[in-house]
């Protein structure tokens, strides 16, 4: 365990050093793209070995789902300047959980109504202006509990009316190039929370990738955004969300 703990240490501190200096687009593309290739797995984080209900670790590099992935990069970009694995776990823990603490019932599982909302009210990401349209979703988030953890929870509301601006497939072609190097990209659709993929915007020799842990390719990968979401329209995909980390 001690052995592990210093391994972690030592990769956060090779972390800062890669991007000292850097801007917070430029160390989000270069620690993003050390990732490259890692497995993914479904939910691969909880709330450490005195979760109540997930005791999968508050971090970790080795394996991420889309969300995790985001998440971990935008905690290390963040936290830059610093090798201290605390200094770095705290931003994560922000970053995934409404009040910072982890608890399974903060943590930020909608993307739409949770995650979005509760890093932009902590200055972690704004709403891209290019972000014209406007889509909604009524969500029932006790329904989700219950079907996760199988409790009843009065301080979760029943229904909620999400409703989030975005960019749509149709219009998508004639905006791109204002999207920005390190800018964090959500997937819209129709389903459960309204966002069903999210990764990072990666400018390539005049092309825009989404970088993102992808469970069709099984491991964190780059695919032309474009060819991607035209792809995914005909399976319900209506746009994009384009956030901008600051």
């Amino acid at each position: 365990m001690r052995l592990k703990k210093y391994f972690i240490i030592i990769i956060i501190g090779l972390f800062s050093l890669q991007a000292s200096g850097q801007t917070l687009p430029d160390r989000i593309v270069s620690i993003s793209a050390r990732f490259l290739n890692k497995p993914y797995q479904l939910d691969p984080l909880g709330e450490g070995v005195d979760g109540q209900f997930s005791q999968k670790p508050l971090y970790r590099f080795d394996r991420f789902d889309c969300q995790t992935y985001v998440e971990t990069v935008l905690a290390l970009a963040v936290s830059h300047s610093s090798s201290n694995t605390p200094a770095f776990q705290q931003q994560l823990l922000e970053i995934r959980y409404q009040n910072g603490k982890p608890d399974f019932f903060t943590r930020n599982h909608f993307p739409s109504v949770d995650w979005i909302p509760n890093n932009i009210q902590k200055g972690y990401i704004k709403f891209s202006p290019i972000n014209n349209n406007k889509i909604s979703l009524n969500i029932n988030k006790q329904q989700w509990f219950e079907d996760q953890v199988h409790i009843n929870n009065p301080n979760i509301p029943d229904k909620l009316r999400v409703t989030l601006p975005y960019v749509p497939v149709s219009e998508l072609s004639k905006n791109i190039n204002n999207i920005p190097n390190g800018a964090i990209i959500m997937i819209i659709k129709p389903s459960i929370s309204l966002i069903s993929h999210m990764g990072f915007a990666i400018w390539k020799n005049n092309t825009l990738y989404l970088r993102s842990a992808s469970s069709l390719y099984d491991k964190v990968i780059d695919l032309p955004l474009l060819e991607y979401i035209q792809r995914q329209s005909k399976f319900g995909v209506k746009g994009i969300v384009v956030l901008i980390p600051v």
